[in-house]
């Protein structure tokens, strides 16, 4: 916990130590013992099981966000990879999130390139926190896709939710919904206008 350099953790360490600090005065006042090495070491495991991984994911949920944005144009925009080769995965916007679907090494790949040492547990800590979808029983998303000759190949991927602020920097918009027109035949003034157009046109 003396490495603690995250803002959340270090606020919580303050709270430890009021907490510790009044269960130390009770003791006094009330002569009473107050197994203070116990409270030390719930706050200890509860640190280390709770803020501790909340930071875990904050920190790779950034890294990923980033990396997504620095390779925009390997990420597709559809249901089909474009360049199987080199492209890392889907991107599509939905109506309150980000979808992003990395390929599995591609994902490992990136962690470990941005020191993270265990990659199960950067994939619990982003789906306790609701980062991160998979199948049932399951930390990964297995799909068909197709490429650019419309042939399926099977792939795993890590299927992801970025927060959707992040749009405009992806190049990512919804489609507009199409213009309808809306034709009134009850109008008088148009059905007259019309049919006036039309003797014209039979004059002629």
């Amino acid at each position: 916990m003396k490495d603690e350099t995250n803002n959340t953790g270090i606020r919580m360490f303050k709270r430890y130590a009021a907490i510790t600090t009044s269960a130390k005065i009770l003791s006094h006042v009330l002569a009473t013992d107050i197994d203070i090495a116990k409270i030390r070491d719930y706050f200890i495991d509860y640190h280390g099981h709770t803020v501790s991984e909340r930071s875990l994911a904050d920190k790779a949920i950034e890294v990923i966000t980033q990396f997504v944005a620095q390779n925009r144009g390997k990420f597709s925009d559809d249901t089909a990879l474009k360049n199987m080769i080199e492209n890392h995965g889907l991107i599509a916007l939905k109506d309150d999130y980000i979808e992003v679907k990395i390929i599995a090494s591609v994902f490992k790949d990136m962690l470990i390139e941005n020191h993270f040492q265990d990659v199960n547990n950067v994939v619990n800590a982003l789906r306790d926190k609701g980062f991160i979808e998979s199948d049932h029983d399951r930390i990964t998303t297995k799909r068909t896709v197709k490429d650019d000759n419309g042939k399926k190949q099977s792939l795993v991927f890590y299927h992801l939710k970025l927060d959707s602020e992040y749009a405009s920097i992806f190049g990512l918009t919804k489609d507009a919904e199409p213009i309808k027109a809306e034709i009134n035949l009850d109008n008088k003034k148009i059905l007259e206008s019309w049919k006036k157009q039309n003797d014209d046109l039979i004059d002629f």
